[in-house]
């Protein structure tokens, strides 16, 4: 049985008190034995707006705990199947909507800077501190998240055991024209907070029809994207491609082959540039969420090999 709670159709309309703790439950799933993952949700505070943040847990004590960092568009409770297995090892996970995503506050799909989102993992990284002072730190971004994480490793160089990424936004599949570029460009400096869409279409994400039907029924997602946020993603992945050599803890780069948004060229790229730290696995035919593909137990099983190596 798997227990739920309600939610807003944009985010939640939380109360003055940081880090009010919203609901509690827990989700069952049998595998010849009941095993539990429970979910805490918070309020938090970052950059002055209110953020929607949780945490997964297991049932029993924890051995590390994994700061998450999502993609363009969506929110972390997305994750919660994906979580499930890592809790299951023992891993905690704890990660919160970006702004103007999910059910925190903010224009939709905008950043004032790429500060924001910087600023909202090191938030992440305190509250893990706070809620889990004496595990082992890890960090996993995915897309726009995998763009973030790779520079907050780069420029804040966080104390953790490693890092996992998967499908970068690092050189996109099909970048915006020359001639939509200098348009931008001009808008970029009259109205920063110009919002368009974003370009993905579901089909992009995944062979999985089921998840393609969530995907179409979750109210939170959206496709919005600024003129500002794309430029400050695009330059945040031209310094991770110039400094990724800088990198010096382990990463698991994870891409799949036939994604049509983030190319993989961009994760080989990184992997060509620092071996000694980054292994690069590839995922034949899988589209751009490896983790909602009908084989995702591929990825999944390179993720607990890379986390068991590091614990």
């Amino acid at each position: 049985m798997r227990m739920v709670c309600c939610m807003s159709k944009h985010f939640y309309k939380f109360n003055q008190k940081e880090c009010l703790r919203l609901h509690t439950f827990m989700l069952f799933r049998k595998f010849g034995k009941i095993d539990a993952m429970k979910i805490t949700e918070y309020q938090w505070k970052s950059s002055d707006r209110n953020v929607y943040g949780a945490t997964w847990t297991p049932e029993n004590d924890s051995k590390g705990v994994i700061v998450f960092v999502h993609g363009i568009g969506e929110h972390c409770r997305r994750y919660d199947d994906w979580f499930e297995p890592l809790c299951e090892m023992g891993l905690a996970v704890i990660s919160g909507d970006h702004h103007g995503h999910g059910r925190s506050e903010g224009k939709r799909g905008h950043f004032n800077s790429y500060c924001e989102p910087l600023d909202f993992v090191s938030m992440l990284f305190e509250k893990a501190d706070e809620l889990f002072s004496h595990l082992p730190k890890m960090i996993y971004g995915h897309s726009m998240g995998g763009n973030i994480t790779l520079n907050y490793l780069l420029r804040k160089k966080p104390k953790v055991k490693g890092a996992i990424v998967s499908s970068p936004w690092v050189i996109l599949r099909k970048p915006p024209s020359k001639l939509l570029l200098a348009f931008a460009r001009i808008v970029y400096y009259i109205y920063p907070s110009y919002t368009q869409h974003s370009g993905i279409k579901r089909d992009q994400l995944t062979h999985d029809e089921e998840e393609l039907e969530k995907y179409e029924k979750d109210e939170l997602l959206h496709g919005k994207l600024t003129v500002r946020t794309y430029f400050e993603l695009d330059a945040a992945a031209n310094y991770a491609k110039v400094n990724i050599q800088k990198l010096q803890i382990p990463l698991l780069l994870m891409h799949g082959t036939a994604d049509p948004i983030a190319s993989p060229e961009g994760s080989k790229f990184l992997a060509e540039k620092n071996s000694k730290f980054i292994e690069l696995r590839l995922f034949e035919g899988f589209l751009h969420e490896i983790h909602k593909e009908k084989e995702r137990n591929q990825p999944m099983e390179a993720i607990k090999a890379h986390i068991e190596k590091l614990l």
